[in-house]
């Protein structure tokens, strides 16, 4: 009997349009009633005169789209292509060794933790999170996320949906654990086009501060960078075309460049969640260009669903000291937090990039930096097990401060002597073009 692929599928998710996609890359692919089924919606059977090598070209083609995991399973198994699929970049969320979760015995939670929520802050916002964190001026500012639910719809299912109001406030604190939120926002943004600004990030360059942060439009996800001496008046230099955002800036000039991490999020031509780590240059913040891959999510062990930035690079006599964060998917996790299903999970990774060539990884440390185990982060709050570095500060003493949401609900702080983690940096980085 002819096994069958159920091509509705493949219609509804585009995986089709992958394989189409690469033929342009000089990829014969047989089997055109397949292609011609995209579009009359037949569903087709694998033909005597297409084999199984032909077959598996195709799939693990749709694997290098990001739709493979959305194929019928039983025709996978058919063609006996499953163990190809790491080949290609994709790792099937089974393949995920749990035994990689466990955060090092080198970091260390602060007693205080969470160092800041909503009890802190004045109004009582519902969250406040993904902070980004400097010392200027003699002091520590903690520029932090606020939403605030401000009406709770009703989805289809009978869920809530919670509506969030969203702006950016300030914090100060003399050691960089007991905090004074402002009772003034620090910044926000809006318009017809705008909807809100998010998540910033804080690096001191030239003794100005300078801002990432991340803006949710109309037409689109974009990333700002914005100067200010006083945080209260912002200098916006660019804005990203959409999708951008998870920018951190590097805190010097570099070969006489500016230089940023970030992670566009293609969504169109990867299929959905495949999102790698990137960075680019630029003479004067204003224009960005000269982009590269850095790390992606097949180089991350303990990722197979996307990594981004996390907080600004810090530099070392070994390399600039890099955070990131890595998601992995499970679909058999269900309701972790307020909304009806959350299956991700956050955790903070390191590595060392080159301090000439930042766009180089030097080492990486293949398993998380913080995994999400404390109750503030794994069993309470808006979306569970969620781990979101934002800020690093390298003191004098060599002790490292590493400030993260927590489950997108408050912010927290882990430290570690900066050799301890240069050490953790110990397996060869990725070679990438």
């Amino acid at each position: 009997m002819k096994r069958r692929l159920d091509t509705s599928r493949l219609v509804k998710t585009g995986a089709l349009r992958g394989a189409y996609r690469m033929s342009f890359f000089g990829v014969h692919i047989q089997g055109n009633r397949l292609l011609r089924a995209r579009l009359i919606g037949e569903r087709v059977s694998a033909a005597p005169t297409q084999s199984k090598k032909s077959a598996s070209v195709r799939i693990a083609i749709f694997a290098r789209s990001g739709e493979n995991d959305r194929l019928n399973r039983s025709w996978l198994q058919w063609l006996g292509v499953a163990h190809r699929f790491n080949r290609y970049g994709y790792i099937p969320m089974s393949q995920i060794d749990e035994s990689l979760f466990t955060t090092p015995a080198c970091v260390t939670r602060c007693p205080s933790n969470p160092v800041l929520a909503s009890k802190d802050v004045p109004g009582e916002p519902s969250l406040v999170f993904n902070a980004g964190v400097c010392k200027y001026q003699g002091k520590y500012v903690m520029v932090y996320r606020c939403d605030d639910v401000f009406r709770v719809d009703k989805r289809e299912d009978g869920s809530d949906w919670h509506r969030f109001k969203t702006w950016i406030g300030i914090a100060y604190s003399d050691d960089g654990i007991k905090w004074e939120a402002q009772e003034k926002p620090c910044f926000s943004l809006s318009s017809d086009e705008i909807l809100r600004a998010y998540d910033p990030r804080l690096t001191v360059i030239d003794g100005k501060v300078v801002m990432c942060f991340a803006v949710d439009t109309k037409h689109g996800v974009r990333g700002g960078i914005a100067t200010t001496e006083d945080f209260e008046k912002f200098d916006i230099k660019t804005m990203t075309v959409p999708d951008n955002r998870n920018m951190v800036l590097f805190p010097e000039k570099i070969n006489g460049m500016y230089v940023r991490l970030e992670r566009p999020f293609p969504v169109y031509s990867r299929g959905k969640d495949r999102f790698d780590l990137w960075g680019s240059q630029s003479p004067d913040l204003r224009y960005w260009g000269d982009h590269k891959l850095v790390l992606a999510v097949e180089d991350v062990p303990f990722a197979n669903d996307k990594i981004g930035p996390a907080a600004p690079p810090v530099k070392t006599d070994a390399g600039w000291l890099t955070t990131f964060h890595a998601v992995d998917r499970d679909e058999s996790r269900g309701k972790n937090g307020w909304e009806p299903q959350w299956k991700k999970r956050y955790t903070g990774g390191i590595m060392l990039l080159d301090l000439e060539n930042p766009m180089k990884v030097k080492g990486i440390c293949k398993t998380p930096l913080i995994n999400p185990e404390a109750p503030y982060e794994s069993d309470e709050g808006f979306r569970q097990d969620v781990i979101f570095p934002g800020g690093m500060i390298l003191e004098d003493s060599g002790e490292v401060k590493i400030y993260y949401g927590a489950a997108d609900t408050v912010e927290a702080l882990v430290t570690a002597d900066v050799n301890d983690l240069i050490a953790l940096c110990s397996e060869p980085g990725p070679v990438h073009e």
